[in-house]
């Protein structure tokens, strides 16, 4: 009896000011959904800067993750708290220098980007890859469709008369006139000015395309719609060996589509990543708090 008499009292006295204090402990240890997502920013520039754009998508995905999820991770003790906050204070500190909208995110890591190439990726690219998608050409070969018109068009630089495959001829009796250069078989090069179709718009271009190679070029055709491992292989191949010859008098073409079409999935991934996180940082109301201390 005098034990449990003993213990009440205890209880009575003592139990509030246990409440108190651990109520100030854990507010001491909130860290807001902004808070969070920058630490995962500060994670994402340093990846970037060191030219490891994978990582810095493996970051991207968990952090949209957790967002879509809601997910709660436990920073309730001080060690793990600590941490956060000095990452946080980085992550900031890299925020104010690098992070101010996506075109500067885009631009900041120039190993890969330049404005001349995010303005291809961002006003053509990705137009032109989910129309690709769209019509059933698979993933690989629309990278690979993509990287061609970058280096028809020298990223979207010269386009004339919406024609972004740069297809010689006329288009229902239109074509524009503009100087190119075409490599003789001897190596050398030289400069003409030549009749090329001419489109009422960039879709008629990819329609006229697909067709074209659908007639002079049935192996790269092929390929687009199929999903072979090789499929990039045999369309940059076919592209050599059509019933017209070859597609481009350059006999350097497929090495050139090649090394551009090196950078084009991270080019098209990374930019179309983006957003999803700069929306994720909006949803303050459904979002009001990813990481919360435990009582």
């Amino acid at each position: 009896m005098k034990l449990t008499k003993y213990l009440l009292i205890f209880f009575i006295l003592f139990l509030p000011i246990i409440f108190s204090s651990t109520a100030i402990f854990s507010s001491q240890f909130k860290v807001t959904t902004h808070d969070i997502l920058e630490i995962w920013e500060h994670s994402c520039i340093n990846h970037l800067n060191s030219g490891n754009i994978k990582k810095a998508k493996q970051v991207l995905r968990v952090m949209n993750w957790q967002c879509d999820n809601k997910k709660y991770l436990d920073l309730s003790d001080k060690e793990s708290f600590e941490l956060a906050k000095a990452q946080l204070e980085e992550a900031r500190e890299s925020r104010n220098r690098y992070m101010r909208d996506e075109k500067t995110w885009l631009c900041h890591n120039r190993r890969f980007y330049s404005q001349i190439k995010s303005k291809f990726i961002e006003e053509l690219g990705k137009q032109v890859f989910n129309v690709l998608k769209s019509i059933g050409v698979n993933e690989k070969t629309a990278y690979i469709v993509v990287s061609q018109i970058a280096l028809e068009t020298s990223w979207g630089k010269r386009i004339f008369g919406n024609n972004i495959f740069n297809i010689k001829g006329k288009y229902k009796g239109e074509s524009v006139d503009f100087t190119t250069h075409e490599q003789l078989k001897d190596g050398s090069w030289i400069k003409i000015t030549d009749s090329f179709r001419s489109y009422p718009t960039v879709a008629d271009s990819i329609t006229d395309y697909l067709q074209i190679l659908k007639e002079k070029w049935p192996n790269s055709h092929k390929a687009l719609f199929s999903s072979p491992p090789d499929a990039v292989d045999i369309f940059i191949s076919g592209l050599r060996t059509g019933q017209a010859g070859g597609y481009a008098t350059d006999q350097s073409y497929k090495q050139k589509i090649l090394s551009i079409n090196d950078q084009m999935e991270e080019l098209l991934s990374v930019s179309s990543f983006f957003p999803t996180y700069l929306e994720c940082l909006g949803r303050k109301k459904e979002l009001q708090q990813i990481i919360r201390s435990s009582s």
